[in-house]
């Protein structure tokens, strides 16, 4: 379960390896916090990132529905975790998010080379599938949802919309994006960009130039 949840969490939320393997329980908004949002109608929560890249802390969105998986996690079966750890060890139990639940291991803090196996040896599993691919994939189905949320808006499919009009509302979430996942170069920008345009069916486009143009 702690990896399964962990491996969610960089699906979930496009964190890097290391921010994921460094979340802490405390983190984690309490069971009141997701309840209160949740009755003010709101579908996300929010998580402080720490530990990043660059040490650049940052705020993260994340779904209520999986922050109530976590919570139960923490609540729950994590707790018996941290006293077997205790029991073991003599130690005092880990305060990281993610901790082992394999026996002999049990509240041991899940390592990063651990959590890239996890992916690496799925099956079936993409080429190459790792917690960075896994980062961009997050990030490609959230671009593309986005702009298929803004054209039923319009009603209107995104083909209609033409390549300009999904380019420049594309830089424009990529620009949110950016905030969610820590830090989009140009050179990111445009990789997103092409997959958008493969992703649509959008032929031969000249992505520097639209880049450009609109953003």
């Amino acid at each position: 379960l702690s990896k399964y949840l962990a491996s969610k969490f960089i699906l979930q939320t496009g964190t890097r390896l290391e921010e994921t393997v460094s979340l802490d329980a405390s983190q984690i908004p309490t069971a009141e916090v997701i309840a209160h949002l949740r009755s003010r109608g709101r579908s996300v929560g929010y998580i402080d990132l720490v530990k990043t890249k660059g040490s650049r802390p940052r705020t993260i969105q994340v779904s209520l529905s999986f922050l109530d998986e976590l919570r139960s996690w923490i609540d729950g079966r994590r707790l018996t975790l941290q006293l077997q750890y205790h029991k073991r060890t003599g130690k005092p139990p880990s305060d990281r998010l993610f901790v082992s639940d394999a026996a002999g291991f049990e509240g041991t803090p899940i390592a990063r080379y651990t959590l890239y196996d996890v992916f690496h040896e799925v099956r079936p599993a993409p080429a190459k599938w790792h917690p960075h691919f896994a980062r961009h994939t997050y990030a490609c189905h959230w671009l593309l949802e986005a702009l298929k949320l803004d054209a039923a808006s319009e009603r209107k499919s995104l083909r209609e919309l033409g390549v300009e009009w999904i380019f420049a509302r594309g830089g424009v979430y990529l620009r949110l994006l950016s905030k969610q996942l820590g830090h989009l170069d140009e050179a990111t920008t445009e990789i997103y960009l092409r997959w958008l345009a493969t992703a649509i069916g959008i032929e031969e486009v000249n992505v520097r130039q639209l880049l450009t143009m609109q953003l």
